[in-house]
C-alpha cells in the first residue's frame, strides 16, 4: 500500500506540475496575445498619425492655394476697376472734346453769318 500511496503522490505531483505548466503556457499565450495586440495598435497609431499628417499637409496646401486665389481675384477686381476708371475718364474727355468742337462750330457759324450777309449785300448791290 505504501507503494500505491507513493505512486498516487507521484501522480498527483505530476498532475500539479502539469497544471502549473499549463497555467504557465496560458500566461505566455495571454502575454504573447497582449504583445501582438499592442504591436498592432502601435502600427495603427503610426498609420493614423501618418494619415493625419498627410491630411493636415493637404489642408494647409488647400488653404494656401485658396488664399492665393483670393488675392488673385482681388487683384483682378482692382485691375478691372482701374480699367473702368480709365474708360470713364476717356469717355469724359471725348465728351468734352465733342462739346468743345460743337461750341467751336457754333462760334465759326456765328463768324461766317456776318461774312455771308456782307457777300449777299455785295452781290445784291452789283445786280441792282
Amino acid at each position: 500500500m505504501a507503494k500505491l500511496k507513493e505512486k498516487l503522490m507521484n501522480t498527483r505531483l505530476r498532475e500539479v506540475g502539469g497544471f502549473a505548466e499549463l497555467k504557465e503556457f496560458r500566461l505566455r499565450d495571454v502575454e504573447i496575445e497582449a504583445q501582438t495586440k499592442l504591436k498592432e495598435q502601435k502600427e495603427q497609431l503610426e498609420e493614423s498619425q501618418w494619415r493625419f499628417s498627410d491630411l493636415e499637409g493637404k489642408l494647409t496646401d488647400q488653404t494656401v492655394r485658396g488664399r492665393i486665389r483670393e488675392v488673385e481675384k482681388a487683384q483682378n477686381i482692382a485691375e478691372l476697376k482701374q480699367n473702368i476708371d480709365n474708360l470713364e475718364f476717356q469717355n469724359q474727355q471725348q465728351q468734352l472734346v465733342k462739346s468743345l468742337e460743337e461750341n467751336n462750330q457754333i462760334v465759326n457759324a456765328e463768324d461766317t453769318i456776318p461774312s455771308l450777309r456782307h457777300q449777299i449785300r455785295f452781290y445784291a448791290f452789283e445786280i441792282f
